[in-house]
């Protein structure tokens, strides 16, 4: 019998070789680099909000199979959290807004603002604000976002950009960042 630890008992999520080799196969020219990119993010995530502590996380595919529309999410929520609504949305982008021109989606920012609205409307979590989490992550490279939705404000970038002065992070050079953000994700219950 193994002893279960939390990421956050350890250094980061590449203290686990099934996260580093996932980071480490992921080969952003390849025609499935999209799903390759959200099983990254699936590992990281696992590791982050494991089964056993009450999280679930959920990949899933959307759009159009264009590389211009073709996106992945992937949602964690906890069974304790009222309604089991997910906090945390990771959007795994598969194009940049500049890579062919032929439109699509190119604003991945406003992209997650407008998803975490249609995703948590007031019915869902009932008629009340809820705080919830984002990450767009294209490539090694992720931006972390929080909002307040059911309330008029906009969506805003978490505090390590600002106090670093980057607008993304690489998911292995700045893996103590990374992680040091997704500890303050996670939900105080």
């Amino acid at each position: 019998m193994f002893a279960l630890q939390r990421v956050g008992m350890v250094q980061s999520y590449l203290y686990y070789p099934a996260t580093r080799l996932a980071i480490e196969q992921h080969n952003p020219f390849h025609p499935n680099r999209d799903l390759l990119l959200q099983s990254v993010w699936t590992n990281i995530l696992v590791t982050q909000f494991p089964l056993p502590y009450g999280f679930i996380v959920n990949p899933r595919e959307h759009g159009c199979f264009t590389e211009r529309d073709l996106w992945a999410d992937v949602q964690v929520q906890h069974i304790n959290h009222p309604g089991h609504l997910s906090f945390l949305v990771v959007i795994c982008r598969t194009a940049s807004p500049t890579s062919n021109g032929t439109g699509g989606i190119t604003d991945w920012e406003d992209h997650l603002d407008s998803y975490l609205d249609l995703i948590f409307p007031p019915r869902r979590r009932g008629n009340q604000p809820v705080t919830v989490f984002g990450i767009v992550a294209f490539k090694r490279k992720a931006s972390f976002h929080v909002k307040v939705v059911g309330e008029d404000l906009p969506m805003a970038r978490m505090s390590q950009h600002e106090e670093t002065g980057k607008t993304e992070f690489d998911i292995v050079e700045d893996h103590f960042i990374v992680q040091s953000i997704l500890n303050d994700m996670s939900p105080q219950l």
